[in-house]
Formats: C-alpha cells, sequence, structure tokens
C-alpha cells in the first residue's frame, strides 16, 4: 500500500531544538509572499527552497561544562604565597649582605698636610770640641778621622842604596794629674810589640782636668821616630794596637797613667835601592792617587758618620803624604801615598735650634719634626788658618741658607686612633696633632660613602703626608 505523505506542522510548544533562524537578506531583495508567510509559521519551505543553502547561527547545544580545579591548584597558592614571603625575605638579606659587604670592604684615606716653618740661615757661630768642652747646652764638634792608601806602578830605573827610619804623629794623654808633665827629645815609648820610638823635640803635656766626677786627660801630639831603620817598623792606624807606653817610667804610677796612640800612621821605614822616577811622572801620578784617595775616603768616612750627625764637604781636612816607593823588579817601581781625612761633624739636635732659633723649635712641642735643607747649607770655616783638627782647638764657622723645619706624625699610632669612629670623630683626633700637622688642610674620606665608621682593621686605612 503506497505510503501516505502530509505536511508536519509543528505545535505551540518551544524547544531550544526549534528556534527560528531568518535568513539573510540583501539589500536589494524584496520579501516575497513566501516569505511573509513564513513568518506566520504556517508555510512549510518550496521544493527549490529546500535545495539552497540557509546560513545559521551556531548556538551550543549544551551549556558548558564547570572548570574542574586542578589537584595542583593549592599547590600554585602555596607557591605563590611562599613567593610573597620569601621575595621581601630575600630583599632584606641581599640589603643586608650588601651592607656587610660594603662595611667589610670599605677604605678610609686621611690625606695629612704637615706643619712646615722655612727658615733662613745665615750666621757665624763659635763651637769648640766636645771632648774639651764641659759646657751643658752648648754647640759642640766631634772629629772623624778616616785613613787608607793608594799606589800605581810606573817605569823606573834603578838608584843607589837606601837606609831610612818610619816616623809618625802620636798623642800622648796625662790622667795621672792636674799637673803638667815634661818630657824631653829623645824619650822613648814602646808598645806590646817591643818595637821602641823615640819623640823629636821636648814636650810638656797639659794636667787632667775634673768635672762632677769625670776627667778629662791632658793631651798634645808630637812627632816620634822609630830607633832602627826598615820597613818592620812601619805601623798603620788600622792595624791591632797596644797603648805605647813610656819605657822611663816603667815599675811607677804614672808608667800606667802616662801612655799614647797614633794619630796618624807610623811609615817610612825602608832598606833597599832606591828607584828613580821621572819627576813629570812622579808628580802626574801622585795628583791622580791623591784624587782617587780623596773619594774613597769620603766614601769610608760617610759610611761610619751616624745619623744624627751633619757633615759638609768643605769641612773635611785632608792629610796626604807620599811614602817609600817598592821596588816589585823588573823596571817598575811603585808608588804609593797615604791619606787621613779627619771630618768635622755637628750633631743635628744641637746646630738646628741655634741656627733656627729655640722659639722655633718649641712650637712643636714634645712631638717630632725633620729638617729639610740642612745638608745643602753653605760651610765655610773662618778661622781656618788657626784651626788644627789635631790640636782640636775652638772651630768659627759661617752657615748660609734655607732649611725647613717638617712636623712628623707616627703614622701607624695614627691609625690606631683612627680605628673604628665615625668620619665626624676624626677631626677630635687629628685635633692632637695640630703642633705637626695643618688641621685645616688635612681631610679624611670614606668609601663607599655610605660607610658608617672608619674600617676597624687598619690594613684599610691609608694615610697619606701631603708636603705643600
Amino acid at each position: 500500500m503506497p505510503r501516505r505523505v502530509q505536511d508536519i506542522i509543528p505545535g505551540d510548544r518551544r524547544s531550544i531544538r526549534n528556534i527560528p533562524i531568518e535568513p539573510i537578506q540583501t539589500k536589494t531583495e524584496k520579501p516575497s509572499k513566501a516569505n511573509s508567510q513564513e513568518k506566520t509559521g504556517n508555510i512549510t519551505p518550496s521544493r527549490s527552497e529546500r535545495g539552497r543553502d540557509i546560513q545559521i547561527r551556531k548556538m551550543p547545544l549544551t551549556p558548558p561544562l564547570p572548570i574542574k580545579k586542578s589537584k595542583n591548584s593549592k599547590k600554585t597558592k602555596r607557591l605563590w604565597y611562599s613567593l610573597l614571603i620569601t621575595i621581601p625575605s630575600a630583599a632584606v638579606v641581599i640589603a643586608v649582605s650588601g651592607f656587610m659587604a660594603s662595611t667589610y670592604f670599605s677604605r678610609a684615606t686621611f690625606t695629612i698636610v704637615p706643619k712646615i716653618i722655612p727658615v733662613s740661615v745665615n750666621g757665624t757661630y763659635v763651637i769648640k770640641n766636645s771632648l774639651a768642652s764641659l759646657e751643658k747646652d752648648s754647640l759642640t764638634y766631634d772629629i772623624i778621622t778616616v785613613s787608607g792608601t793608594a799606589s800605581s806602578a810606573v817605569p823606573a830605573t834603578d838608584g843607589p842604596l837606601v837606609s831610612t827610619k818610619a816616623q809618625g804623629k802620636v798623642i800622648i794623654y796625662n790622667s795621672h794629674s792636674s799637673e803638667s808633665q815634661r818630657l824631653v827629645a829623645g824619650t822613648r815609648l814602646a808598645n806590646d810589640n817591643g818595637r821602641i820610638y823615640r819623640i823629636t823635640g821636648s814636650i810638656v803635656i797639659p794636667g787632667y782636668k775634673s768635672s762632677g766626677g769625670t776627667v778629662l786627660p791632658g793631651s798634645i801630639i808630637t812627632t816620634v821616630v822609630a830607633d832602627e831603620a826598615g820597613a818592620g817598623y812601619n805601623i798603620s792606624k788600622s792595624d791591632p794596637l797596644s797603648d805605647f807606653k813610656i819605657v822611663a817610667y816603667k815599675g811607677s804610677d804614672k808608667y800606667q797613667n802616662f801612655y799614647a796612640r797614633l794619630d796618624t800612621d807610623i811609615s817610612g821605614g825602608f832598606v833597599g835601592k832606591k828607584k828613580i822616577i821621572s819627576p813629570t811622572l812622579q808628580a802626574s801620578t801622585t795628583a791622580v792617587l791623591s784624587a782617587d784617595l780623596k773619594k774613597s775616603l769620603l766614601i769610608k768616612v760617610a759610611a761610619v758618620i751616624p745619623n744624627e750627625f751633619v757633615s759638609y764637604d768643605d769641612a773635611n781636612i785632608y792629610d796626604i803624604v807620599s811614602m817609600p816607593i817598592s821596588d816589585p823588579g823588573a823596571g817598575k817601581a811603585v808608588m804609593n801615598i797615604q791619606g787621613t781625612l779627619h771630618a768635622i761633624v755637628l750633631k743635628k739636635t744641637d746646630l738646628v735650634p741655634l741656627i733656627a732659633g729655640k722659639e722655633t723649635v718649641a712650637s712643636f712641642g714634645e712631638m717630632k719634626y725633620e729638617v729639610s735643607g740642612l745638608e745643602n747649607l753653605k760651610f765655610s770655616v773662618a778661622n781656618e788658618a788657626e784651626f788644627s783638627a789635631v790640636k782640636k782647638n775652638p772651630l768659627i764657622i759661617r752657615l748660609q741658607g734655607p732649611i725647613s723645619l717638617i712636623g712628623t706624625v707616627n703614622i701607624e699610632e695614627l691609625k690606631n686612633s683612627l680605628a673604628g669612629l665615625p668620619l665626624g670623630e676624626t677631626e677630635a683626633v687629628l685635633g692632637r696633632y695640630t703642633q705637626v700637622i695643618s688641621l685645616e688642610k688635612s681631610t679624611g674620606e670614606l668609601s663607599p660613602p655610605w660607610s658608617p665608621r672608619v674600617p676597624t682593621d687598619t690594613n684599610h686605612i691609608s694615610v697619606i703626608i701631603k708636603k705643600p
């Protein structure tokens, strides 16, 4: 039986599946009669309309499902909470660590400008030998003596046979009595090696002087000559020697209290053929040897002058003598010279108050100072003709030139005083040194600038002495 087909008209009940869909119209298209009838819901689309694509709006068939909470959501919350707590804490730790690091690596630099007093020196001064003067707080001089020899081989011819006796100078002392003692020419002196030397002229030895229990023996310099010829009587001041005794006083108290010591070498003793050298060659060789010997003596004396003394080249006294010519054979002769340098030295602590003034020195109080330019002063001896390094008589000197007195600071002591102080309190410490530093010109600086205090480690503190 054929199937019956009829139109099905939907009822009035609305369903989410039964939402009318309006076709999209263009601007030029006019609604047709069929379309108007379609709106009433009583007409079925024609066959041609069923074959045409109709645009629709897609709608979800069912409501969206609710979002399920992840199992890790609680962990995520805890992570955010921990981050909120940790980040400020880390910032604090970093800040504190940075502060501690800056404190550990902090540095302090203090630039100190010392107090400087310029002085123009131009004066004449009388000074006495320190051994002869018993006055306190007076300027005295000392003499440092060094000796040396120089030699050179030159062409020569043989001469006649000669025999000479050694001679030199000695200082004879009297610590026996305050009364003077006379010795006649030919008086014999002997040392421990048994060789005899005689004084060449009559002399009078002054008596000793006494002050406060201190005895200063009287003394006099005299020339002696060996009792026999020959090189065996030659003696150098550098040789280990005993004192000379007066042979005539042996067995009495005078034997111990009268004694002699070398003032110069005893030289010239020789027995043999005399070498003959051209006078011109001998003169030129002697000049060269003397110049070389003076240079070596200056080096030698500079090495033994104490730091607390000052010496001037113009205050040096040289004594250069020719010694016997020796015979090495083969048509040669060896020329020998001997030199002695007497260097006059002055004690700085006595000289500076005299030339700079006691008030100037007193301005430094109990603190120390150094003197610049003292060694460069122009020095001259006013009584050069009368002065003798052997006699050690008073010396008249002239000094000219500029010097500067410069305050000094014990750097390690200053560092220890500054360590650990706030920068504002360091000025009070530096104020203790106003006698030797210029406080208004001195500065202090901390690095990095926010460091609260001077480092406690003195190795992190620098003190720079800046002279203007």
